[in-house]
């Protein structure tokens, strides 16, 4: 699982479905991202940070621990 993923959209008070509409993609790939299922996409892990504003490094955010 890719913890600081997760609690930084917690943090916003960002739900996995309004995650996944932000970054285009359907809520089950937002789910494999978190759970380190999948690496995403550069651009994904890009606007991620930028969401969360920047206040996570990115390789924090993906980390996958």
């Amino acid at each position: 699982m890719r913890h600081n993923l997760i609690q930084a959209r917690k943090q916003k008070g960002y739900t996995q479905a309004k995650t996944s509409a932000f970054l285009g993609v359907t809520e089950q790939q937002y789910q494999r991202l978190e759970y380190g299922k999948s690496d995403g996409r550069t651009k994904t892990w890009e606007k991620l940070y930028e969401l969360f504003d920047g206040t996570v490094p990115m390789n924090q955010l993906m980390q996958n621990t």
